[in-house]
C-alpha cells in the first residue's frame, strides 16, 4: 500500500513540476510573444495563474489521495471488480452515482477556492 501511494504521489510530483515549468515558460519566457500575438485583449496576469496553478495542484492531490484509498478499499476486498457481463442497469447506476459525486465534489472545492485560497 506504501508503495502504491509513493507511486502515485511521485506521478503526481512529476505532472505538477511539468506544469511548473510550462507555467514559467508562458509567462516570464513568452509573455512578449504571447502578448504581440494579441489572443486576448489583455495579457493573462500573474495572479490569475497562480489561482490557476492551485486548483491544478489541489485537483491532482485529491485525486492521488482518491486512488491511494480506492487501491486500500479494493485490497481489503470492500471493493470488489467484476470482468463478466455487464447489465444496463449497473452501467446507468454507475453514471449517475459518478456524476452526482463528481458535481458535488467539483463544487464544494470550487466554492473553497474561490473562498479561501
Amino acid at each position: 500500500m506504501v508503495s502504491y501511494a509513493f507511486n502515485v504521489g511521485t506521478r503526481i510530483g512529476l505532472v505538477c513540476i511539468l506544469i511548473t515549468l510550462l507555467f514559467l515558460l508562458t509567462h516570464y519566457i513568452f509573455s512578449a510573444r504571447i502578448s504581440r500575438l494579441r489572443i486576448q485583449e489583455n495579457n493573462v496576469s500573474k495572479n490569475l495563474l497562480i489561482h490557476d496553478f492551485k486548483w491544478m495542484v489541489i485537483s491532482f492531490l485529491f485525486t492521488g489521495i482518491v486512488s491511494t484509498y480506492a487501491k486500500y478499499l479494493y485490497d481489503l476486498g470492500v471493493i470488489k471488480m467484476s470482468f463478466g457481463e455487464v447489465q444496463i442497469w449497473q452501467i446507468v447506476l454507475e453514471f449517475c452515482v459518478f456524476f452526482v459525486l463528481f458535481d458535488i465534489i467539483y463544487y464544494f472545492l470550487h466554492r473553497l477556492l474561490q473562498s479561501v485560497i
